[in-house]
């Protein structure tokens, strides 16, 4: 903590951890399909 307000984006990260709110969006399962560097 750096005594500085926290913003909207770090409050709801810290929120989605605790557990008081849901992670949104979709699972990927082939999140880095195509990539280059998978196939290295």
């Amino acid at each position: 903590m750096t005594g500085k307000p926290s913003t909207a984006g770090e409050v709801a990260t810290i929120e989605k951890i605790q557990g008081k709110s849901e992670f949104q969006g979709t699972f990927n399962e082939n999140g880095f399909c195509g990539s280059f560097d998978t196939r290295l």
